[in-house]
């Protein structure tokens, strides 16, 4: 997730920052990943791991707020895909996130043709 101030960071360094190195354990270079845009309610993809996350609690990047970092590569450049109603409201809710971080194989499969854009759950 990120807003209008981290989007900028997110795709400029291709670096995601989080403030737990717990969300990047499962993440292998096989994942999927999406950027979910909470200001402007769009989902980017996707990227996938280039390296191991590392923890950086003094970096100045995403203001501090996100010491663990993840370096990802740009594998599909889709356009950003807006999200409306209740997919929205889920992937919005900052406080506990209720959505399946990982993608099925049948998800994944989808992600690859732009045409119609993958929602997920």
């Amino acid at each position: 997730m990120c807003n209008d101030q981290t989007a900028y960071e997110c795709l400029t360094l291709n670096l995601f920052g989080n403030p737990s190195m717990r969300h990047f354990q499962h993440v292998t270079e096989e994942t999927c990943l999406f950027l979910y845009n909470y200001s402007t309610k769009q989902v980017y993809g996707t990227w996938r791991s280039r390296g191991e996350p590392s923890w950086n609690p003094g970096s100045a990047i995403y203001g501090g707020q996100f010491p663990a970092h993840l370096p990802v590569e740009r594998v599909c450049d889709y356009p950003p895909v807006p999200l409306a109603g209740k997919a929205a409201k889920i992937l919005n809710c900052s406080q506990t996130l209720v959505f399946e971080p990982f993608l099925t194989k049948q998800q994944v499969r989808l992600s690859s043709n732009p045409s119609p854009p993958l929602l997920c759950r």
